[in-house]
């Protein structure tokens, strides 16, 4: 991401803030800008009506809300700490990507965007310190993979992001239709096994289970195929944005809930798909189901191998489209 605060200069006396118009082009008055301690902001100029919004706290954040005059008030989001740049940056998008499609001037509307966004990301900011996992990385890219890849490309993007249901603590990661997806992505130089979380992922009592196995290999940025985690994440957004601004909103709280913001740190590694494989979970599937256990027994982890899923593999396509048609 560019840095908007980069050539900004902190302003020449205490009390006020050197800013700048973040585009004339969007429909609310959004500013960059600095304080006269040289300290990163964004602020929004808003219309005062009779109530008085109330602004959540954010750790690493002043929240600074007063009356310019009798019919305007400016919020102004200061960042406490250099250390928490990208992520302040990462929000700031965010608000403004969340009202760009606003009718020019509806400020109100903009205030209530605003407010949910940040009620949203305060729980970003309070592990702020914490950056997702390895393991965490590669599995979030698998899910954005395969929704943008096979789902959005059969179903409208809106419906696609309804479908996705990992980041919320579900056992699988897609429902489409009574059939439930489990998306399983590691490094194609990794072990060939499965790693399955809970004697319950792969029971077939809620529906239909498929797992979508996928390898992934490293990437040259300037191949066509390469992907980053943030390049997936705003390609996703773009697509979805186009088809519903609701969804679009839907999807941003799919990726905050999963721990995501779009961090520098998240640029790289760059991947390719190297292979996607599907194998559907019948009868005699090798996996462990509830059923199973002894009484007492319960969060069950293991490893399966990938060989023992073979005779269980079906066509990737044929399987999409057969359940998009449903």
């Amino acid at each position: 991401m560019s840095d908007p605060w980069s050539d900004i200069a902190a302003s020449l006396q205490a009390g006020t803030d050197n800013l700048r118009r973040v585009s004339a082009e969007h429909p609310l008055e959004f500013w960059w800008g600095r304080d006269h301690s040289s300290r990163c902001l964004l602020a929004l100029d808003y219309e005062i009506t009779t109530s008085c919004p109330q602004f959540p706290e954010l750790a690493g954040l002043q929240i600074v809300n007063f009356a310019r005059d009798a019919a305007i008030g400016r919020l102004v989001l200061l960042l406490i700490d250099e250390a928490d740049r990208d992520i302040f940056l990462a929000l700031c998008k965010d608000l403004l990507a969340a009202t760009s499609g606003l009718t020019r001037g509806d400020s109100q509307t903009g205030v209530c965007i605003a407010i949910a966004r940040l009620v949203r990301w305060r729980e970003l900011f309070r592990n702020r310190r914490e950056r997702l996992s390895f393991e965490r990385i590669i599995g979030l890219a698998g899910e954005l993979l395969f929704l943008r890849d096979c789902l959005c490309l059969r179903v409208d993007p809106a419906i696609a992001v309804a479908m996705w249901r990992g980041p919320y603590g579900d056992e699988q990661d897609f429902v489409v239709g009574s059939t439930i997806f489990e998306v399983k992505t590691q490094l194609s130089t990794a072990d060939a096994a499965l790693h399955i979380s809970s004697e319950n992922q792969l029971d077939t009592v809620s529906g239909a289970v498929v797992i979508v196995h996928q390898l992934l290999g490293p990437a040259a940025l300037h191949m066509a195929t390469a992907f980053s985690l943030n390049g997936l994440a705003a390609d996703l957004r773009r697509i979805v944005l186009a088809s519903s601004p609701d969804a679009a909103d839907t999807f941003d709280a799919g990726l905050l809930a999963a721990g995501y913001a779009p961090l520098a740190a998240y640029d790289e590694p760059v991947w390719m798909l190297v292979r996607q494989d599907m194998y559907t979970v019948e009868e005699a599937f090798p996996r462990i189901v509830p059923s199973m256990l002894p009484p007492g027994i319960e969060k069950v982890r293991y490893r399966l191998r990938v060989d023992a899923c073979l005779p269980f593999k079906v066509d990737v396509t044929k399987t999409l489209e057969a359940l998009v048609d449903e």
